[in-house]
């Protein structure tokens, strides 16, 4: 039995459909991810998660302060406040690499000591995650910027990434 010279002949254009597919699917599932850990952030951050809230920190987390300890000063905030209602919106991700990924969001945060103050501070988040894994593994972890505003990374790719502003954060009085 002989199959058509319409299937012979347009093997390679479905095997170039598929890879077309799965590299946009990758890139789609890329962005999700990077959600999904911002997302967690907030979440672990409303919780008062210490343990969730460094499960999204990558084990390499470049410091722009040499004395900076994220466990540490997580530890410190939850310790002296009742309750923190962070909610991030206007989330801007750029991947300037393909593990590298430019996160600006701004934010509202609610933060209650527990005598019952509250504090209002609206700002800007600026962070770079990094690609940990591969393919059906990947995870996506905050790198640099928790600390004060990432930085670009060295290197040729860095430069052609379009620069990001950041406005600085504003805070209100105690409500």
């Amino acid at each position: 039995m002989q199959t058509s010279c319409w299937v012979r002949c347009n093997k390679p254009l479905a095997a170039l459909a598929v890879m077309l597919w799965l590299v946009a699917a990758g890139c789609a599932d890329d962005r999700a991810r990077v959600d999904r850990t911002l997302d967690a952030r907030e979440a672990a951050l409303n919780n008062r998660d210490l343990d969730g809230y460094m499960r999204l920190i990558a084990p390499d987390y470049v410091k722009a302060r040499p004395d900076y300890d994220p466990r540490a000063e997580m530890e410190k905030l939850f310790r002296q406040l009742r309750s923190i209602h962070y909610q991030a919106y206007a989330r801007n991700v750029q991947f300037e690499q393909a593990d590298l990924a430019r996160v600006v969001q701004e934010y509202r945060m609610v933060l209650t000591t527990p005598n019952g103050m509250s504090k209002t501070i609206e700002g800007v988040d600026h962070f770079l995650l990094k690609k940990e894994g591969s393919w059906l593994f990947a995870k996506w972890l905050i790198y640099q910027g928790l600390d004060g505003p990432a930085k670009k990374p060295d290197g040729p790719a860095a430069e052609s990434a379009p620069a990001t502003p950041e406005p600085p954060a504003t805070q209100e009085g105690e409500s």
